[in-house]
């Protein structure tokens, strides 16, 4: 008896759908996490920070999360949580002591709903990508 077993190599990060979430929400239950640096506040959209000192970069990153063993808020959640960790290790790298502006990106704009993220989920992963302002604060 023969078997055949055949691996389909579809592109993982197609996006079959995309979903929004709170930004608010979702930050909440991140921060239950205790995995973010206190010293590098994060402040999204348009949210009044202190007063900026210097501008060191303008950062877009993404984080993807696997969507197989998790429903789709937890894995959009979970890939929100880690392109925040990661805008956060930039910041600390660069010198940076907070991330100001930080929305998320659809096709490379801001979403229409500043309130909101967006999360791409294709069969696999869901795929965050959000944009913000390393600074240094006065």
């Amino acid at each position: 008896m023969m078997f055949c077993l055949s691996i389909y190599s579809g592109q993982v990060y197609a996006s079959d759908k995309k979903k929004e979430f709170a930004i608010e929400s979702a930050y909440s239950t991140a921060q239950k996490a205790k995995k973010f640096n206190q010293n590098i506040p994060i402040y999204f959209n348009d949210k009044e920070a202190p007063l900026v000192e210097r501008l060191f970069k303008d950062v877009t990153l993404e984080a993807t999360s696997m969507t197989v063993l998790q429903d789709d808020a937890e894995a959009c959640q979970k890939a929100f949580k880690d392109v925040l960790l990661s805008m956060q290790k930039q910041a600390k790298q660069l010198g940076g002591n907070a991330i100001i502006n930080v929305h998320s990106l659809q096709d490379n704009k801001p979403t229409e709903n500043r309130s909101m993220f967006e999360c791409s989920l294709g069969s696999v992963v869901g795929k965050v990508v959000l944009y913000g302002e390393v600074v240094r604060l006065q």
